[in-house]
């Protein structure tokens, strides 16, 4: 089933909610780049956070996510594998490939998505101020090389279950909070 908002949507949503809850911890407002710039930049945002006497950056690519509710046509295969519905979403192999770089040698960079897709679930949790804490954080480096990952959260969800697919699908089944990264030396 396709989501029940957009990508813009449920990033305007995240984005006013992060602000919210880590004001104190901001040292600017968020950086949004252009729709053009963003695809050589693989982010839609960057949060510069306070760190002592420095600053770090979070660099965030949001995504919406497709619930599979029942085994069907393409999705067969992925559907056979989690043996239940599971969350899913399209990633463009470019921008993967800037994400991972920015991973890389920057650290703190990834996928942001819901772990819902109605319009009405958007809604409550955004009146709820809960839109961050149904969300996942995926490391575009656990999404590049750990091609099948399967992890539970502390919720009663699916497990994640990440696999290939052209163009590049992220099948989510659930999900779990990503692990902050640090800059190789």
């Amino acid at each position: 089933m396709s989501p029940g908002f957009s990508e813009r949507t449920f990033e305007v949503c995240y984005n006013a909610e992060y602000c919210q809850i880590n004001a104190a911890l901001l040292a600017t407002h968020p950086h949004i780049p252009s729709q053009r710039a963003e695809k050589d930049l693989g982010y839609d945002v960057e949060f510069k956070i306070k760190h002592g006497h420095y600053t770090r950056s979070l660099f965030l690519q949001h995504k919406v996510s497709s619930f599979a509710e029942v085994r069907a046509g393409r999705n067969a295969h992925f559907y056979a594998v989690h043996g239940q519905p599971y969350f899913r979403f399209s990633v463009d192999n470019h921008q993967h490939n800037v994400l991972c770089e920015l991973s890389r040698t920057k650290g703190n960079a990834f996928y942001c998505a819901p772990r819902f897709h109605l319009s009405h679930e958007l809604e409550a949790h955004f009146r709820g101020a809960a839109v961050a804490s149904n969300a996942i954080l995926l490391d575009p480096l656990d999404v590049e090389t750990l091609l099948t990952l399967i992890a539970t959260t502390l919720r009663t969800t699916p497990s994640v279950k990440l696999q290939p697919f052209i163009p590049k699908c992220v099948v989510l089944n659930g999900l779990m909070a990503g692990a902050k990264r640090t800059p190789q030396s």
